[in-house]
């Protein structure tokens, strides 16, 4: 059994069960908005994991590289990562593809390490993206922190020139270069 055309021919029904299952990290509400919910600007969150898992499938149909792989993974994961969900929550949605092509597609056994191969590796690549997002806002967090105190110190007067320290003379003065 050639696995490319076994998820060609049941993308649909992966696509779909996949979906309902990387959405059980939300509550029952939203999980249920964003999976049926197509709007785009009303429903980002649903239309990230719907386009990434469906360049995932793709990318596994088509037998492309990481790279692919990972463009696929990248939009949900940023989306969890800003949302700061747990990594365990954030990267099950990876393993729950065995389940579902389990399930779906009722691999032959020769078959099926090939499969689990690929979803390993999928995780990887799932846990590099989602750490390097987590990183990213961290910075960013740490960056704007560092902003509002320094802004703070200035209104407060705290950033003014040490006791009898004198500024650095002008460009045009008559004593520069001169010693004192």
């Amino acid at each position: 059994m050639d696995i490319s055309a076994a998820l060609s021919r049941e993308r649909g029904a992966i696509l779909s069960s996949w979906l309902a299952r990387a959405l059980e990290v939300y509550p029952a509400d939203a999980a249920q908005k964003f999976g049926t919910s197509r709007d785009p600007f009303q429903n980002p969150v649903g239309q990230a994991h719907r386009q990434g898992l469906r360049a995932v499938i793709d990318a596994l149909i088509a037998g492309a590289g990481p790279e692919a792989l990972c463009a696929g993974l990248e939009p949900i994961l940023k989306v969890r990562a800003v949302q700061e969900l747990a990594p365990s929550d954030a990267l099950a949605f990876v393993f729950a593809l065995r389940d579902v092509l389990g399930e779906v597609l009722k691999p032959a056994p020769e078959v099926e390490p090939s499969i689990t191969r690929q979803i390993d590796q999928l995780a990887l690549f799932a846990f590099d993206i989602y750490s390097q997002a987590r990183q990213r806002i961290l910075e960013i967090r740490i960056g704007e922190v560092r902003r509002q105190v320094s802004s703070m110190m200035r209104r407060s007067g705290m950033f003014s020139e040490p006791e009898g320290a004198q500024a650095p003379p002008a460009a045009d003065s008559p004593n520069r270069g001169a010693d004192p």
